[in-house]
């Protein structure tokens, strides 16, 4: 049985490899099937329909296809390996008949009662190298049609209550990645994890109506979560823009020409040879583009080994592709003035751009050079009318600017946790000052030679979830001086970080923006302030391998909730209340 394990590189670096052998430690624990539960949480969903109102927010797979599921904007497929991109309110989105079963997709249930939403969210394994998310299904893990999790859709200021079923046979748990939530109590607490055969809860409610964008959710579960998550233990969230019928129509339709890309990537055991996936599928895939209108692009990145990778589009005249996000977070002017084909990634990247083709072109996933293999987007360029569904005189063209004709840049209102930090008050924010170094530490504690060996670390700490590395409070403004994140990307939990070091760090890290994660060749100055939530905010190498090896640790934010212990784990019947009662 292959799976994927960890070996060190030629700079002393980990990635994972394709091995035969065996796997060992916290991830061998072997769980009987947990058909009972499965049974359970499957029929408690069935029946949720008949206790319940039902409103669903969004259904759909992360299936083989490119797609949006809404009737404004539509996605059809015209073959297996090929999408028109239409923009029509006349029918409804097609996907791939092959993941089109009730079991793949995922739902939002309203209870009316409690003025929230419930869905359920399985993780399921089929071996040892293959891990998902899917819907709860009365059928086993090893049956799935898809081994694709699926994209949930939330809004803000929108209560959720996310109950996670562990049906593999390991433990785990799950992050919303760049979400700003607490890091203690039911929310992203990633300390807690839940056994094979039971559930346990998330609670979500994103504060501000201007935090929308591109996340992700994976497996963090410490220190097994490079496996699971290289096996597939990824998915896409996106936090939808509840105003959109405050924009323009051209800026309206624009947003709902939607591409959702999640590119992923392992390094195999010979450190030159890659896997690439994109949704799900080594094939490359064929999307056709109206050659008069802007497409709104969310690509994510989930690459295992490799601090930097690129999307490239080639040729290089063949499409405008501007920048409109970093890590879900809007630009501060939009579009980006600048068009530019090829963008730096990193490990856990996420890039919305607005793309507009006037002649063919492919899409390059890479790690420094173009392949065949990572060449996984054809784009087909027709003109205006070729789709036949609106005249050209009767069709708004989607744009991203404010005013289509002048080409109007706009400035989005960003959340109150996100204000610019550069230009603050000093005198009256005391800002805390400090290096951040990403680097290695010698340990002799474990090692049955007794001989100091070299392990991964952050200011020379390492991952305790007992012991904080430092202390600060509540609202307290932070100045640190990220060192070695080219190896090491840096990512934090619950507050991003914005760049104020002058000019930016090189590549997407520009100067004013905010990111989650963040990997640059020369030290990069950021600031970032810590918001509304106290308790533990995590911070780690995005190289989940180093993760694993101890490359993370905490900080104590003190405040009035410090100290909050979320719910443990629980039977999955315990729920059945959510069905029929609003707590």
């Amino acid at each position: 049985m292959t799976y994927c394990t960890y070996g060190a590189t030629e700079d002393g670096e980990s990635s994972p490899e394709i091995t035969e052998d065996s796997s060992s430690g916290e991830a061998e624990e072997q769980y009987p099937p947990p058909t009972r539960f499965r049974f359970i949480v499957s029929t408690l969903f069935t029946l949720a329909a008949v206790f319940v109102l039902v409103e669903t927010l969004h259904i759909s797979p992360m299936n083989h296809n490119i797609f949006r599921d809404e009737e404004s904007s539509l996605i059809q497929e015209t073959t297996s390996d090929s999408v028109v991109l239409s923009s029509t309110t006349s029918s409804s989105a097609s996907s791939s008949s092959e993941f089109s079963a009730s079991s793949e997709h995922f739902r939002w249930l309203r209870i009316s009662a409690g003025n929230f939403h419930v869905g359920f969210l399985e993780f399921c394994n089929i071996g040892n190298d293959t891990f998902f998310y899917r819907a709860p299904s009365s059928i086993p893990c090893e049956n799935s049609t898809s081994t694709v999790s699926p994209v949930i859709r939330i809004r803000p200021r929108t209560n959720y209550k996310l109950i996670l079923f562990n049906g593999s046979n390991q433990p785990t748990n799950l992050h919303t990645h760049g979400f700003h939530v607490s890091g203690v109590g039911i929310f992203d607490d990633i300390t807690r994890n839940v056994d094979p055969g039971f559930c346990l809860e998330y609670n979500i409610r994103i504060k501000d109506n201007a935090d929308v964008g591109t996340f992700w959710y994976h497996s963090h579960r410490h220190p097994i979560a490079a496996k699971q998550v290289a096996g597939g233990a990824y998915g896409l969230i996106i936090i939808d823009e509840p105003h959109m019928d405050t924009f323009p129509p051209h800026l309206q339709r624009f947003f709902r020409n939607e591409v959702l890309l999640q590119y992923a990537c392992i390094r195999h055991k010979d450190k030159v040879h890659r896997t690439h996936f994109l949704n799900g599928r080594k094939e490359a895939m064929n999307i056709t583009m109206n050659s008069k209108e802007y497409y709104y692009f969310r690509v994510s990145f989930v690459v295992i080994s490799d601090p930097v990778s690129y999307f490239e589009i080639t040729p290089r005249d063949a499409c405008e592709a501007r920048p409109m996000a970093y890590d879900g977070v809007y630009r501060s002017t939009l579009p980006h003035p600048k068009s530019s084909a090829k963008h730096m990634m990193t490990t856990s990247s996420r890039l919305d751009l607005a793309i507009k083709c006037t002649d063919d072109a492919q899409v390059v996933f890479h790690q420094g050079q173009l392949s065949k293999g990572a060449q996984l987007l054809n784009i087909r360029v027709m003109e205006d009318d070729d789709d036949g569904t609106e005249s050209s005189s009767e069709k708004v063209q989607a744009s991203p600017y404010w005013d289509a004709e002048e080409e109007t840049s706009w400035h989005p209102r960003r959340p109150y946790y996100m204000p610019d930090l550069a230009n603050v008050n000093t005198n009256f924010w005391k800002v805390n000052k400090s290096n951040v170094t990403m680097d290695s530490v010698m340990v002799v504690e474990g090692n049955d030679t007794e001989q100091p060996v070299k392990e991964w670390s952050i200011n020379q700490v390492r991952w305790d979830p007992d012991i904080a590395m430092r202390e600060l409070q509540l609202g307290q403004l932070v100045e640190w001086t990220l060192i070695n994140t080219g190896p090491h990307p840096f990512h934090i939990h619950v507050n991003k970080m914005q760049i104020v070091q002058k000019g930016g760090c090189g590549h997407r890290y520009e100067e004013g923006e905010y990111y989650d994660t963040i990997s640059s060749k020369e030290p990069c100055l950021v600031r970032l302030q810590f918001w509304d939530f106290s308790g533990r905010i995590v911070a780690h190498c995005h190289k989940l391998s180093h993760e694993d090896r101890g490359m993370m640790v905490w900080i104590d934010v003190m405040g009035s909730d410090h100290g909050v212990n979320g719910t443990e784990q629980a039977e999955c019947s315990d729920f059945s209340s959510l069905f029929t009662q609003g707590h």
